[in-house]
């Protein structure tokens, strides 16, 4: 019994040795001498002899990319050949043991660690376009998705051009036009109809335009005109003559009742959008305001005309009488002399017909909010001839927010009881209804954090200050309190971290700001809640991280940020000087900015740098550079 027991300990202690081995060797450093590379172990020892003429880091995998008399190949831990040195290039891809290579006869194909051809070597270029081992795929001037994973063309290699615009849509290019893909499963959402410039192409042009807070838009298709949502989906038949916004106040001021939700026209029919999504056309004329039963307006002279209640007169004379609804009417009277027009706006209803609600206004339209007891009220928004606006209650007989604004802005007065007022010099304050006073200074811009909104009950309030670290400060809402929360962050562009698995990687979408979307959603450390930027003056933006409370954990001070996989503690950063450098997910600093003319990421607390003589080596986080012992 004794002596097993020794057996089964030895056995473990072998084990645990082992282990300690393996983990040991698994960790090897390119190192050179005489301008040839080999790896070293952390305990400094030559493991794979100097032999190449550029190497890489090893692979969570075990395998390193290595080039020998110009041509690459991959090797193991133990410096054997997986792949032989054969390619003009191979290049890593997100998924482990796959790789991009190009031929002698510079054609790419994509294969395994075996060398198994998992798409054969044959086509113009090749990029990793996410991380669901989808590939961009060019050939003869088209290209196509490549999905390895299922082994088939997700879409076929027939589209002169496939890339995300700025709205985030998915768009494919063909002599038809271009189309929209869902950016998941690549399926088609829009078939190539969406006419574009084809001197400019869709890779630089913004083909759909969406207002602040809008979530459809109108677009022309080869088919005609259209109008489309944020999910790219188009929502109606397709019309011949051109789908335009509105004019609400033009076609109120006509004698024609239009709800809120009527947004776009073409020729007579309206277009409105429903609380589900979907829109429903209609014949203008269909909301034509009908006349009182009882009230009838008689033209009593040139240009003169009045109105009778039951064939009894009204002392009222305007130059023009028109419905606004069926409660409103409106007088119109011209000075011929001064050449200026009055607007009278004068009540139909029959405790107080004919009274003059309001005197003096230039236009006007009507805005029926659902508050929140359910019940809907009957606004009249006013602008006068100063062009200054107010909020006018119909119920209520009297002004519910006085005419002194120069811009109301409505789309958060029936969640939340708030209207954003402007004045002059784009400075905005929000106005609470059922307090009818403002409840912020007048200094904010328009920009509000709608995801925020409504996953934190927080409204992000941004405006300019001219002293300080930041040009933007971004002061926060509280929606449950219905007050300033006193917090304020200095940046501005606060957006939300997302979801794991639901932003692409893509290096056909160009600059950092998109990919550090990816990053930041992918690899950042969880208590990283919210990126935001700081503008710091003469072009100077840097980017920060915040909590989920709102707290600064990553402090603005870089140009860049670069995450480089989950689970890394270090960050590759530039400042506004393009000095590289790299620091820990808290802020202090491994490898300071500008020590090195290059430096790369730092992975297993390793990173590749230049120095200012242009010699290449590694260092560990201590910044020690890695050699071989004597």
């Amino acid at each position: 019994m004794k002596s097993t027991i020794t057996v089964i300990l030895l056995t473990l202690f072998l084990c645990v040795n082992n282990s300690i081995a393996t983990t040991e060797k698994d960790k090897l450093i390119p190192v050179s001498k005489d301008n040839k590379w080999g790896y070293c172990n952390t305990s400094n020892n030559l493991v794979i002899n100097y032999l190449f003429d550029d190497v890489n880091p090893f692979s969570d995998s075990g395998l390193a990319i290595v080039t020998l008399k110009q041509k690459k190949g991959v090797i193991d831990l133990n410096g054997e050949w997986v792949i032989k040195p054969k390619y003009l290039e191979i290049k890593q891809t997100l998924v482990d043991k796959e790789f991009i290579v190009y031929n002698t006869k510079n054609k790419a194909g994509i294969i395994s660690g075996n060398e198994d051809k998992l798409l054969p070597l044959k086509y113009d270029s090749i990029r990793v376009f996410d991380q669901f081992d989808t590939y961009l795929v060019y050939q003869n001037n088209s290209c196509g998705l490549y999905s390895v994973k299922e082994g088939k063309w997700k879409i076929d290699p027939v589209y002169k051009s496939l890339v995300f615009d700025v709205n985030n849509f998915l768009l494919i290019e063909n002599e038809q036009g271009v189309g929209i893909l869902d950016p998941v499963s690549y399926s088609m959402i829009t078939e190539p109809k969406v006419s574009h410039s084809k001197s400019r192409g869709i890779a630089t042009t913004e083909l759909i335009t969406f207002d602040k807070w809008d979530d459809i838009s109108a677009i022309k298709t080869v088919n005609g005109y259209n109008l489309i949502n944020k999910k790219g989906q188009l929502l109606t038949q397709p019309s011949e003559s051109q789908i335009r916004e509105i004019d609400t106040e033009y076609y109120q001021s006509q004698g024609f009742n239009l709800a809120d939700n009527a947004l776009y026209i073409s020729k007579n029919i309206i277009y409105s959008l429903e609380d589900d999504g979907t829109i429903v056309t209609s014949e203008l004329e269909d909301h034509k305001v009908e006349a009182h039963p009882s009230l009838e307006i008689k033209k009593v002279a040139a240009g003169s005309y009045v109105l009778y209640n039951d064939d009894e007169e009204i002392p009222l004379s305007y130059d023009s009488l028109v419905y606004f609804n069926h409660r409103v009417l409106q007088g119109i009277s011209f000075d011929s002399e001064t050449g200026e027009t009055k607007h009278t706006l004068i009540s139909l209803d029959e405790d107080n017909l004919g009274e003059i609600l309001v005197n003096d206004y230039e236009s006007l339209r009507s805005y029926s909010p659902v508050l929140e007891d359910d019940k809907p009220v009957e606004w009249i928004i006013v602008m006068d001839d100063q062009n200054k606006q107010g909020v006018y209650d119909i119920d209520l007989n009297e002004f519910v927010v006085d005419i002194k604004y120069d811009q109301l802005y409505t789309p958060y007065v029936e969640d939340y009881g708030l209207l954003i007022v402007g004045n002059r010099g784009d400075k905005y304050a929000f106005y609470d209804i059922n307090k009818r006073s403002l409840v912020t200074d007048m200094r904010y811009e328009s920009t509000v954090g709608h995801e925020i909104e409504l996953t934190h009950e927080i409204l992000l309030l941004e405006r300019k200050v001219k002293d300080g670290p930041a040009r933007q400060v971004t002061d926060l809402y509280s929606l449950k309190d219905d007050k300033l929360t006193g917090k304020s962050i200095n940046g501005h562009s606060i957006s939300m971290r997302h979801q794991k698995g639901t932003v692409h990687y893509s290096n056909n979408r160009k600059g950092w700001e998109q990919n550090i979307d990816y990053q930041f959603s992918e690899f950042a450390p969880e208590h990283y809640a919210f990126m935001f930027l700081q503008d710091k003056g003469d072009g100077k933006i840097g980017i920060g991280f915040l909590d989920k409370d709102f707290n600064t954990v990553f402090p603005s001070k870089y140009a860049t940020v670069e995450f480089v996989e989950e689970g890394n503690p270090y960050l590759k950063v530039t400042d506004f000087e393009f000095n590289e450098g790299i620091v820990k997910t808290d802020g202090s600093v491994v490898v300071p900015l500008g020590k090195y003319v290059s430096v790369g990421a730092m992975k297993d607390g390793m990173a590749p740098v230049v120095d200012q003589n242009g010699r290449s080596f590694y260092i560990n986080e201590k910044g020690e550079e890695y050699s071989v012992n004597d």
